[in-house]
């Protein structure tokens, strides 16, 4: 399990999960293209950005 801050808000993430599955059961809305990838593969689109506390600017969304 990792904690992260997702719009101010402390979640907890398991093993696996990826930061917009997180969102998603949170409510929290991230605009992404990873629902119409139907071919399974891990692609980045680098729609979706995050912002890093330490390093204070947004970055594209690792894919994982």
């Amino acid at each position: 399990m990792i904690q992260i801050v997702i719009n101010g808000k402390f979640r907890i993430a398991e093993a696996g999960q990826t930061l917009l599955d997180v969102a998603k059961v949170c409510g929290e809305q991230i605009p992404s293209l990873c629902g119409l990838n139907r071919s399974g593969e891990k692609i980045a689109c680098d729609l979706c950005v995050v912002e890093v506390e330490v390093e204070g600017r947004a970055i594209a969304a690792p894919v994982s």
